[in-house]
């Protein structure tokens, strides 16, 4: 029994956090809002690329994913293996719109240069061109603006309401994407040097099919913040009457 309470004080404990300081309260009635998350935001993720463990968000710059897995209309198939994400830093918020009613917070972000570094594998057809290898994979978005629909229920503990994440869903539009894969072809130069080109030079089409590897490593980003920040501090203190 000493051991149940404890637990539980233990979880209350760690869901009834304080703001942390280098984030700045909006009143979510305002009509300058949006203007105000803005301000909020310049100080916060430089603060919060560096992780902070009181809110359980880990180091952001660069976010280590296990695994991003892509299947392509049975067509191919990628998966990304201990991908490291860097670019938040140089991120900026643009818009925020809070549908309190519905559950819905949607998010716009610009960053400058968004780079994936990870081990691959992929075996399929990309561009009706068959591609298989394994290996180092660099895929790189520069001038990225992303729009993140974070969907949420309100819950409620002890009588203090929380934000508890549900999903993300990202659109993204990029300036330019590069790619390169080592490796292709079991390892035949010649190939994978021709295919790589072709990768480069296509990039808007292939876009298509290792682009949600991008959208992914930005979701898993903003989920990192959501279930860090808005899991632990109750939701009147971050989003303000």
């Amino acid at each position: 029994m000493k051991l149940l309470i404890l637990f539980t004080v233990f979880c209350y404990s760690v869901t009834a956090l304080e703001l942390p300081s280098y984030i700045t309260a909006c009143s979510k009635s305002s009509p300058d809002f949006t203007n105000c998350a803005k301000e909020s935001a310049k100080t916060a993720i430089p603060a919060l690329v560096n992780g902070d463990t009181k809110y359980h968000i880990p180091k952001l710059n660069p976010l280590t994913i296990d695994e991003i897995i892509i299947e392509s209309n049975g067509q191919l198939k990628i998966q990304l293996h201990k991908a490291k994400v860097y670019g938040l830093s140089d991120g900026k918020l643009t818009d925020i719109k809070l549908d309190e009613k519905n559950g819905v917070l949607d998010i716009s972000l610009d960053i400058d240069n968004l780079n994936i570094q990870s081990d691959y594998e992929i075996n399929g057809r990309i561009l009706v061109l068959p591609i298989s290898g394994k290996g180092p994979a660099n895929i790189t978005a520069v001038g990225g603006h992303y729009n993140v629909k974070v969907n949420f229920d309100l819950i409620e503990k002890k009588g203090v309401k929380y934000l508890k994440l549900k999903d993300t869903d990202v659109k993204f539009d990029v300036k330019r994407a590069y790619f390169r894969l080592e490796n292709l072809f079991d390892g035949n130069k010649e190939l994978s040097d021709q295919m790589n080109k072709v990768l480069d030079d296509s990039w808007k089409d292939v876009l298509k099919d290792i682009g949600p590897a991008i959208a992914k490593a930005v979701g898993a980003i903003v989920e990192q913040l959501a279930m860090g920040v808005f899991e632990r501090v109750p939701y009147d203190k971050f989003f303000l009457p």
